[in-house]
């Protein structure tokens, strides 16, 4: 599906306007019958990672939830072998330091970006895009990055270290990489891989020819890269939004709504529904209710088990 298209449908649907709109929308870019425009439009909403609506991020108290990217420079230096060589430290000539990031709010359209000029990379001074990236992390409540537990938290952290820049305010870090480990069996982990197995976009292609021109100050290859590093955030938002349903531990975003409504954990809607099911623990019975939006579960917090009974439960040790 065309993007003019595609956003004219979104655009109808968001005004949560009656149905007779699909049959007009289907006659005016020649679709023919009303379904065939709307399974289309489904269908790429779910390609795009938007097949649920976004919450209403207009309130005020509606969590912060940020998607980003860092990209780094190689370390330049002498080694013995190309491979398993130690580099000890003297034989470094240039270490490493941000290169690009990329960043976006949940369901925004507008991407942030910023890459290192000619002269910055001259001078290994990457403190304008590090105070960028911190400014992100400062003000979000939640930052999602892939493999950002082991790279992009650490390498931010390092180069706010470098230049001076206190610890970002506090933000929770959610990382897909690890729902990927630990809940599924793809084979591979690697996010152009996943992105390409659930229907997603996939990563520009490219290779450390990149890299090595952005080294040498390639404005060209400067802008590339900032058009790479933009590119891996719609493909990690994708991910987010089909995780989601199965991220253990994700923050939960009932807290940050200042409203008395029951809210999912994960993703905030109040679209809840009963499963008939119930989430036993030790000692008691609670209700199960499913997510109509993102799909995850959650449990209700008073127990179903009368006094008399859970006054008689007892536990293993």
């Amino acid at each position: 599906m065309r993007n003019e298209i595609y956003e004219e449908c979104l655009e109808y649907v968001g005004k949560g306007s009656s149905n007779h709109f699909w049959q007009m929308l289907a006659d005016k870019w020649g679709y023919g019958h009303k379904e065939n425009i709307r399974s289309a439009f489904n269908q790429e909403r779910k390609r795009r990672g938007k097949s649920k609506m976004p919450i209403d991020r207009l309130k005020n108290d509606a969590p912060k939830i940020l998607i980003f990217d860092v990209e780094t420079t190689p370390i330049m230096g002498y080694v013995w072998s190309i491979w398993q060589d130690n580099m000890p430290p003297s034989a470094v000539l240039r270490d490493w330091h941000l290169l690009s990031y990329a960043g976006k709010w949940l369901f925004d359209d507008e991407i942030i970006s910023e890459v290192l000029t000619p002269q910055e990379i001259k001078y290994e001074n990457d403190k304008r895009i590090t105070e960028g990236i911190w400014k992100l992390l400062d003000e979000a409540d939640i930052a999602v990055a892939y493999n950002g537990t082991r790279f992009d938290i650490k390498r931010c952290n390092t180069r706010f270290l470098k230049h001076g820049l206190r610890p970002p305010s506090y933000y929770v870090n959610v990382d897909p990489l690890i729902t990927a480990k630990k809940s599924f069996s793809v084979s591979s982990n690697k996010m152009d891989y996943i992105s390409e197995f659930i229907g997603g976009d996939k990563k520009l292609s490219t290779n450390f020819s990149l890299w090595s021109r952005c080294m040498e100050g390639d404005r060209g290859a400067l802008a590339e890269m900032e058009t790479y590093n933009r590119q891996d955030i719609i493909v990690l938002e994708t991910i987010y939004l089909n995780f989601l349903a199965w991220i253990e531990g994700h923050p939960n975003l009932n807290v940050f709504y200042s409203d008395n409504l029951s809210r999912c954990p994960k993703c905030g809607s109040e679209r809840l529904s009963l499963t008939g099911k119930t989430y036993p623990t030790l000692t008691n019975q609670y209700p199960l209710y499913r997510c109509e939006n993102c799909g995850g579960e959650s449990r209700g917090r008073k127990g179903l088990l009368a006094k008399e009974k859970t006054s008689t439960v007892v536990r293993s040790r």
